[in-house]
């Protein structure tokens, strides 16, 4: 039984509100819509109260203005946030911080999102009073520590980036140093070396720290911004990709307070070069002795026969399909089909485990609570579909290697998994295995040494450039959805497992993804019942008996 919220009333600006007892004024302001400036002040970390950008008046209070974000809110008060002596020590504040600040805007990364830029629009005033006493600006040299660029001459000492490391990263790479005029925000080490020290660069609300992997690379305005999920581990961190003129920029955090409240790590942040580079273009078929580039159609026709020619000399159990968890739930489910379309004796996935606890991301610190040790993004989602089995990583890999060996697997559908890097598996040994395969068909977005042995490869597209859902460790299903153009002469699995269906002239019915996701909703206990719009922005978590090995 959920415990009754006790409810107070107060009043902002002479209108009077009810709201849950226990806000401080800001977060009391921002239920109800009335605008309060902050720079130091957020939800997930310590207050400060030292910016003094969001001082308000209050009744019964002192004879003097309070920081709203340290203020409790209480029965009865009444809060001014719109004075002139509001108003005035606003344009104080302002005017102080702009003393030193650079007139560095149109080369500043952070225009368009900065705080101090919006504030000073909307309060500052027009000229400064200290201009016949300042002459010269303080200047600090420009300083790189490994993943940023820290400028000291934009900070305003909101000390959001030091309260960040220490309370949420657990990290203590950066503090306060000097007093007063002479205050700046630095490190002893050469370099940050936290797992999470970019969120740091996020929090920064003037640019006084900067991604060096997104500096300089585009204009914030000129961004196309699209909700996704991160597909470097298991946790399915929510994402914005950002992206211009068709190539991914950068990669921030997206609210969700039951995934990854509002962070990600820095390897997941940085994880998005492979979606240009490297591509695949087009699909190959070994016709003779090499690979030839060959049209969509007539690899899918050659792909057709030889599929056929191993069912009818050997039996349609010969024939083996290994998935990835890089895949899209619909795109497992289809592969799964098609399995089952063929007659095929092995389906399966090459999953990976995380193997530490699934708890809150804010219970502890991100090193504890944010990491995975799955570095894919949909393990949980293949073994909800029943794709895996054991309790162990790669069981399944290495029973289809040894089905191949001993002659009960003839021909194998591979999709992504370039088995001969790694080191779980005895590369010398697999190569003999793969040379016994009548037929090796390998989908992937890039090329794979496993591919050399390949009688057939087919482009695939990268999680950037198709829609679909994900489910992370915790069995929350996620959306991820096309942010770019997808790379040239490349399909979506989803698209290459119906069309090669049609050829054993078998239908799916699955135009697009949405009709995959119905049709997964409908068959699939583990995902009984869903919908799109119940996954909606935030994902919704599966509810089954069966636990995740996670």
């Amino acid at each position: 039984m959920s415990e009754t919220v006790k409810m107070i009333k107060a009043k902002f600006n002479d209108v009077e509100y009810e709201l849950p007892a226990g806000l401080t004024v800001l977060q009391a302001a921002q239920q109800i819509g009335v605008p309060i400036p902050y720079f130091c002040w957020h939800k997930h970390l310590s207050i400060s109260g030292n910016c003094r950008m969001c001082l308000v008046e209050t009744k019964p209070g002192p004879p003097k203005p309070v920081v709203a974000c340290g203020t409790p809110l209480n029965d009865g008060m009444e809060v001014f946030t719109e004075t002139d002596t509001i108003k005035n020590a606003r344009r104080a504040v302002l005017q102080f911080l702009l003393l030193n600040h650079p007139l560095d805007c149109p080369v500043c990364d952070e225009a368009y999102e900065c705080k101090l830029q919006d504030y000073t629009y909307a309060y500052g005033p027009e000229v400064s009073r200290f201009v016949p006493f300042h002459d010269k600006k303080r200047i600090y040299k420009r300083e790189d520590l490994g993943k940023m660029w820290v400028e000291m001459n934009r900070c305003i000492e909101c000390t959001r980036c030091v309260r960040f490391l220490k309370e949420v990263a657990g990290e203590y790479e950066l503090e306060r140093m000097h007093r007063g005029h002479n205050l700046k925000i630095h490190t002893y080490k050469q370099a940050f070396e936290s797992d999470f020290a970019l969120n740091a660069a996020d929090l920064c609300p003037v640019g006084a720290l900067e991604d060096k992997k997104y500096h300089f690379s585009a204009r914030n305005w000129d961004l196309i911004k699209v909700p996704s999920i991160c597909p470097s581990c298991s946790i399915g961190c929510n994402i914005e990709i950002h992206s211009l003129d068709g190539r991914i920029r950068r990669l921030l955090p997206r609210e969700n307070e039951a995934v990854n409240a509002c962070w990600m790590c820095d390897a997941g942040r940085h994880n998005f070069d492979f979606v240009a580079d490297n591509r695949l273009s087009g699909a190959q078929a070994r016709l003779d002795a090499d690979l030839e580039a060959v049209e969509l159609d007539a690899a899918l026709d050659f792909a057709h026969a030889k599929l056929e020619e191993v069912r009818s000399v050997h039996g349609g159990e010969t024939i083996g399909v290994l998935t990835s968890p890089w895949m899209t739930n619909e795109e497992l489910f289809a592969a799964k089909k098609l399995g089952t379309l063929l007659g095929a004796g092995k389906v399966g996935v090459l999953t990976g485990y995380n193997h530490r606890p699934v708890v809150p991301v804010m219970s502890d610190i991100l090193p504890k609570t944010l990491v995975s040790d799955d570095k894919s993004p949909n393990s949980t989602g293949a073994r909800l579909l029943n794709l895996t089995e054991g309790e162990e990583e790669f069981t399944f890999a290495h029973e289809l290697i040894t089905a191949i060996e001993d002659g009960k697997i003839k021909s194998l559908i591979l999709f992504h998994e370039d088995l001969l890097v790694r080191p779980d598996f005895d590369s010398t040994a697999l190569r003999k295995a793969l040379a016994l395969l009548d037929f090796l068909l390998v989908v992937s977005t890039r090329p794979l040494t496993v591919a050399a042995q390949a009688h057939l490869v087919l482009p695939a597209q990268t999680w950037a450039e198709k829609n679909g859902t994900f489910t992370n460790h915790g069995k929350r299903v996620q959306r991820i959805r096309k942010a770019v153009t997808p790379a040239q002469n490349t399909w979506d699995e989803l698209s290459l497992v119906t069309a090669l269906g049609r050829r054993f002239e078998a239908d799916f019915g699955y135009e697009t993804f949405k009709d995959a996701f119905a049709a997964m909703a409908a068959e699939e206990a583990a995902f009984a019942g869903l919908t799109l719009k119940g996954v909606g922005q935030l994902g919704t978590v599966v509810q089954t008996e069966k636990p995740s090995a996670d």
